[in-house]
């Protein structure tokens, strides 16, 4: 910043910027015109449109997430995102499944997930659907529990991102409380209709909360572990 002479101007002039600051004339240049690569506007653009989707993504999830204003999972995310976009998925044409930047993410770092998250099978259906079924376990054998736990509550919930048409994204969701005891549970599977749509990226998300006697969930953060379990595009 220079400040003006005895002349006092206003304005532009070429590629300088007149004008006055607290009651004084000064002068600057206009910045220089940077020309992007088409490689650099490419990459602002995947850039924008990851930021973009796991903040889509997140405010779907928001009921669910066990610290939605955590930073530093935003950040995760969004490299997620930018690594997955990099790929160029959406100029694909054969539908991906499994896909490996998403797997086993975590919404919460601190939360214990034992390996009952990591025997769940989620697999595509007929009619563009997606299973979700999950193995029989022995809750008291198979889940570390805090003291005092009586009941588990098992979430599951499908978020859908469309990039064709935002107003398609949605995201649903389920659960059921099993009993925390010596008892074997049996098989489960539940077939989510119509989330494989053409470009559309389906994320599977499975949660689970722990509840003493009193129906009184257990709020710690170490006890509400969420994560990603199974992923789609079409």
């Amino acid at each position: 910043m220079g400040k003006q002479g005895d002349i006092k101007l206003r304005g532009t002039v070429d590629n300088t910027i007149y004008y006055q600051w607290n009651g004084i004339h000064c002068m600057r240049t206009l910045p220089a015109k940077v020309r992007r690569s088409d490689n650099t506007k490419l990459a602002a653009t995947k850039f924008g449109l990851a930021v973009k989707s796991a903040a889509a993504l997140r405010a779907m999830l928001k009921p669910m997430l066990p610290d939605p204003t955590n930073n530093a999972l935003r950040y995760d995310l969004d490299g997620v995102f930018r690594k997955w976009l990099h790929t160029d998925p959406l100029k694909k044409a054969e539908p991906e499944s499994g896909i490996p930047y998403f797997h086993d993410f975590s919404f919460n770092k601190a939360g214990t997930r034992g390996k009952i998250f990591r025997v769940v099978n989620v697999s595509r259906a007929n009619d563009c659907g997606v299973s979700v079924q999950l193995p029989a376990f022995n809750p008291l054998r198979n889940v570390t529990a805090p003291k005092g736990t009586v009941s588990l509550q098992l979430e599951f919930a499908a978020a859908v991102l469309s990039f064709s048409d935002e107003a398609q994204n949605k995201c649903v969701s389920y659960g059921w409380s099993v009993p925390y005891e010596d008892k074997m549970v049996p098989i489960h599977e539940v077939i989510l209709p119509e989330l494989t749509n053409t470009q559309s990226l389906v994320l599977v998300l499975m949660g689970m909360k722990y509840y003493r006697g009193n129906e009184t969930m257990i709020d710690q953060m170490r006890f509400k572990p969420l994560g990603i379990v199974g992923s789609f595009y079409n």
